[in-house]
């Protein structure tokens, strides 16, 4: 979690001051997480050596921000205020999982879990989405996973997962297993458009849209409009902005603010049959100081946000793939183009995947309150 976005949630957060509480609930429950479950009676060597290893956890476990707690609570507080210890961890291919705490109540569950890399610094920028399921034939209806911490010092990722099943409680008997079968580890850069806005709008040179390109926008499944103007893409700038992303134009037309991108190689990463991973994705933001949108394409002409077309890695038809040209529109003013104080393209660089078998399985019984 980059330090902008982390100072805005832990503003937001500072409006909850009456849940404290419950926070401090959420807090102790995750650092619970660390000590054992049961009693052990063990001899006094292994006794210390259990002692340094739960002082060693305490910490880790303690290092999880408080805006991380409260984000817990105040997104799933019903599972969050119930979360059991699990500790239960996998290392593979030089990462290592482990599921620190779950709550289940039958037909939901809220996991968290860490990632970390152990060999290099490849989680920065990633977030390996993991699965559950159980021997008995449970499947998940909906969930969603989200990050909600990074420690850059030790290069690991605090994840929240929530799950609902499609068929039922989970009977208390059986066991659920947690999984990452593949992590994609990609590197970002974000580019300031503002120097080629400013020496390069006034040239700028239009066209007509492709007919088969792709729009995306409250309109995409509109006709693309004739009248439609876009920078001519036949007479690319071609400017190189990182990897094969290029700037191909930039400047104002018909009341909007447009930014083309060429991408000159799109050779996939990794293809497989039933997955392409495109080389390099590309988005163009404007915000101003306090990181909030100030325009978006939503309410340009034609309902056009972005257009994408060309290429044979490009489907048309329903916007997947690998386009060869990308161009966004902004409905936006010229005095306020000179105003605003974030306006970057953010690219994005595939890494090549790394597959393995991060995989543990949870007794229902230990999460289940």
């Amino acid at each position: 979690m980059n330090d902008k976005i982390r100072e805005l949630l832990d503003t937001s957060m500072a409006d909850f001051s009456w849940k404290e509480k419950h926070r401090n609930n959420v807090m102790n429950r995750i650092r619970n997480a660390s000590r054992p479950a049961r009693p052990l009676k063990t001899s006094l060597a292994a006794g210390f050596a259990l002692l340094l290893v739960l002082c060693i956890a305490t910490a880790m476990a303690g290092a999880f921000s408080e805006s991380f707690n409260g984000w817990l609570y105040e997104r799933w507080p019903d599972l969050a205020t119930i979360l059991m210890p699990v500790n239960l961890a996998y290392e593979d291919q030089g990462f290592r999982m482990e599921v620190v705490s779950a709550a289940d109540k039958g037909s939901e569950a809220l996991i968290v879990y860490t990632v970390q890399d152990l060999e290099g610094d490849r989680l920065k920028n990633t977030f390996p989405h993991a699965d559950l399921y159980s021997a008995e034939g449970y499947s998940l209806s909906s969930g969603s996973s989200m990050l909600s911490d990074y420690n850059p010092e030790a290069r690991k990722g605090t994840y929240a997962h929530y799950l609902k099943y499609e068929n039922g409680s989970l009977p208390a008997s059986g066991t659920v297993t947690y999984s990452i079968p593949q992590i994609e580890p990609y590197d970002t850069e974000d580019v300031n458009l503002m120097p080629y806005y400013r020496k390069y709008s006034s040239q700028v040179q239009t066209a007509g849209a492709p007919e088969n390109a792709y729009i995306q926008g409250p309109y995409h499944d509109s006709a693309l409009p004739v009248s439609t103007r876009i920078i001519d893409w036949h007479n690319s700038l071609d400017l190189p902005l990182s990897g094969s992303v290029c700037l191909s134009g930039i400047g104002m037309i018909d009341g909007c603010l447009h930014i083309q991108l060429h991408y000159t190689d799109r050779t996939p990463v990794v293809s497989e049959p039933d997955s392409v991973i495109c080389p390099y994705r590309a988005w163009v933001h404007l915000y101003n100081a306090g990181f909030d949108y100030l325009y978006t394409g939503d309410v340009s002409p034609n309902g056009i946000s972005v257009l994408q077309w060309g290429g044979d890695e490009f489907n048309a038809a329903d916007g997947t793939g690998a386009p060869e040209w990308q161009e966004f529109f902004f409905k936006v003013d010229p005095e306020a183009v000179d105003r605003v104080e974030h306006f970057f393209v953010r690219i994005t660089k595939a890494l090549a995947p790394v597959k393995g078998d991060w995989k543990v399985d949870i007794p229902v019984r230990l999460i289940r309150k």
